[in-house]
């Protein structure tokens, strides 16, 4: 068994097929316990802090990830670019200003292994993070309504 397990929760839209005029989301689960998942990131615009990770169950999407005891990944301070995991920084550049829709963002989970290493225009970003065995989804945290990104996520 792999040291750490992803669950992913996709939604997708329901179509009115039967005519009754429901449409709506269905959640499916898809369990990954081996292998490595990239998650790339493409900023669009953010206004100030932001977080793009994993994070656990008990991870809150409303409060700031840099403080939250199940969120790992990218953490953009407003004014510094880090690493957090488990509500402290593992690794910080200070205030070297924004990431950018130019630069290239990405977090790589080992599953089998229980690392992350994030990376930072194609280069690691701080040091490999030591995973804790648990159950853990993609996780975003945006500042506000006006803060935009993408990320895609392949399996390898």
């Amino acid at each position: 068994m792999a040291a750490v397990q992803l669950d992913f929760v996709s939604l997708w839209r329901s179509l009115d097929l039967d005519g009754d005029g429901e449409v709506g989301l269905e959640a499916r689960s898809v369990l990954l316990d081996g292998g490595r998942l990239l998650m790339r990131v493409l900023i669009h615009n953010t206004s100030y802090a932001f977080g793009i990770g994993i994070g656990s169950a008990d991870a809150t999407v409303t409060k700031d990830p840099e403080h939250d005891l199940h969120f790992l990944g990218l953490y953009h301070g407003g004014h510094s670019t880090n690493v957090c995991a488990y509500a402290r920084r593992t690794h910080s550049c200070g205030g070297t200003g924004a990431w950018r829709a130019s630069t290239k963002l990405a977090v790589l989970l080992d599953l089998e292994n229980g690392t992350m290493q994030c990376y930072q225009d194609l280069q690691p970003f701080g040091k490999k993070v030591t995973i804790k065995r648990d159950k853990y989804w993609p996780m975003v945290v945006l500042w506000n309504e006006v803060d935009d990104v993408s990320i895609a996520v392949d399996y390898l």
